[in-house]
């Protein structure tokens, strides 16, 4: 039987008033791949268009192992990226150490890198990245020179990777921030002009949405954190912003939380938090899983395995951020139990086979109907004082532990 074009009309607009959620779904737009990273690396082209898209940052002990294949779910054709922080039996008192990768900040729009890049640019006395006491010519110089060598920054004692020729990234959206640290010189010289400024590439808002998709397995749960997604790299809790998946440890208990954070001052700033053991008893961080953030105007949603474990609709982020990833020994519980760093007695490792980046375009800039938060989530306000000076992160854990424990 063959329907007319008003008899069609008709069926749908039934169909749209007995199955509502079959009409929401036709409205929302599909998501669209913008970035999915290949971690094997051997094969990538000279020009690196694909393994310079994120920072691989070392700090302390930190180390990556690229190509990795020492697990199952790591295979030759298929390898994962080892990120492991290493413990230092010498060190006392212990210091922090981290291992952790990021957008890469050494961002030049376009293989080739047509004028004017960002970092170009420092010399002009209006470049907001260079309000600063260092000469922005000595900082361009440096720049310039340190993202041209190659892995893995500097000499750790590791050959550099052969097929990596150079730290520019040239295929991810290019927007800068200004780093303080950098400024202050605070951090080693192998890292500090480099740091000039992070690339927050990605952000939410009306008529768009992003989403990063991981695919991670952890090994070692003693002391300190770790944790996946989106955040602005910031640690000034005025303007702090974040929205990932948050492992806190002592060395005999861990919470993963799915966590959404935006700093500011007064009422402005607070947080939505959920653990996932609230909503998914039997999960674990040392299996393998796939972890999406999907951030809109109005809510951050989490998703584990692709089940909707979380929706947080206040505090939600409004500034540009990167994807982060990191494994760390740092006691966020110092003020109830133990040293401000734990001494890890063996490596702390976090394996990711897979990373992509979607976004989602929404007509007109209206707001998706979407479900309610959910239940098991706790928010807050951090009622920061105006310009008060504050512990940037340990603040604001502080604050948002304090709601558990």
């Amino acid at each position: 039987m063959k329907l007319s074009y008003r008899s069609m009309v008709g069926v749908s607009v039934f169909a749209c008033l007995v199955l509502p959620a079959i009409c929401l779904a036709k409205a929302e737009a599909s998501w669209i791949r913008i970035y999915s990273d290949n971690y094997l690396y051997t094969g990538q082209p000279s020009d690196n268009t694909t393994f310079n898209t994120w920072f691989w940052r070392e700090d302390a002990t930190g180390t990556h192992t690229f190509e990795y294949t020492g697990d199952p779910g790591c295979t030759k054709t298929k390898p994962c990226v080892k990120l492991t922080a290493m413990p230092d039996p010498k060190a006392d008192p212990m210091p922090y150490i981290n291992g952790e990768m990021y957008n890469n900040s050494c961002a030049r729009k376009g293989i080739g890198h047509p004028e004017p890049q960002p970092f170009d640019r420092l010399p002009d006395a209006a470049n907001p990245l260079v309000q600063t006491p260092i000469p922005p010519q000595q900082l361009q110089a440096k720049i310039k020179a340190t993202c041209s060598t190659r892995y893995p920054y500097r000499n750790n004692g590791t050959p550099f990777t052969s097929y990596a020729s150079d730290g520019w990234n040239t295929t991810t959206p290019v927007t800068l921030y200004s780093n303080p640290f950098a400024y202050l010189e605070e951090e080693p010289t192998w890292e500090w002009y480099r740091d000039l400024a992070f690339n927050s590439p990605y952000l939410a808002g009306p008529g768009v949405s992003q989403r990063i998709t991981m695919e991670i397995k952890a090994e070692a749960e003693e002391g300190g954190s770790r944790g996946w997604g989106f955040w602005n790299t910031s640690m000034d809790p005025y303007v702090m912003q974040f929205a990932w998946f948050m492992e806190l440890s002592t060395p005999t208990t861990n919470s993963m939380l799915m966590m959404t954070v935006r700093g500011g001052a007064g009422k402005a700033g607070g947080y939505c938090v959920t653990p996932v053991s609230k909503v998914d008893p039997g999960y674990s961080v040392l299996d393998w899983h796939q972890y999406q953030v999907a951030w809109h105007a109005d809510a951050v949603e989490y998703y584990l395995d692709g089940k909707l474990l979380a929706r947080h609709t206040q505090y939600v982020p409004d500034s540009g951020m990167a994807f982060h990833n990191w494994s760390d020994n740092r006691n966020y519980f110092a003020g109830k139990t133990g040293p401000a760093n734990f001494s890890l007695k063996g490596p702390k490792s976090n394996l990711i086979r897979a990373y992509t980046v979607d976004e989602q375009h929404h007509e007109g800039g209206g707001k998706v109907a979407k479900p309610r938060a959910t239940p098991a989530t706790v928010c807050g306000s951090f009622d920061f004082p105006t310009g008060a000076k504050l512990k940037g992160m340990t603040k604001i854990m502080e604050i948002i532990l304090k709601a558990y424990h």
